[in-house]
């Protein structure tokens, strides 16, 4: 490699830019990285909150009428995951909160 005086001022350029263009990059990479991390947590939490839902309609529509909240934990409890289980009590609790 040449003698960075030696070089065109075109050439200087270059060298000078690169190490610039190689950090950028990395940094574009890593924020495209965070994003694409933060969408798939989201759709996880989407489709969690989903099969919550279609849980409590389907108990709903087997139980048109009734308002035993103790068969309705027991019935969540047996068909959901033990994540989206405890994400529908925390739900449950602040609902009671706000209320």
């Amino acid at each position: 490699m040449r003698p960075f005086d030696e070089l065109t001022p075109q050439q200087q350029r270059v060298r000078k830019n690169t190490a610039r263009l190689v950090l950028y990059g990395i940094v574009a990479l890593g924020c495209l990285w965070g994003i694409v991390r933060v969408v798939e947590w989201q759709e996880k939490d989407n489709a969690s909150a989903q099969r919550i839902e279609a849980t409590m309609m389907d108990y709903y529509w087997e139980t048109v009428g009734q308002k035993d909240t103790v068969g309705m934990a027991s019935y969540m409890k047996q068909r959901l995951s033990h994540g989206d289980y405890a994400i529908w009590l925390q739900e449950g609790q602040r609902y009671r909160k706000d209320n």
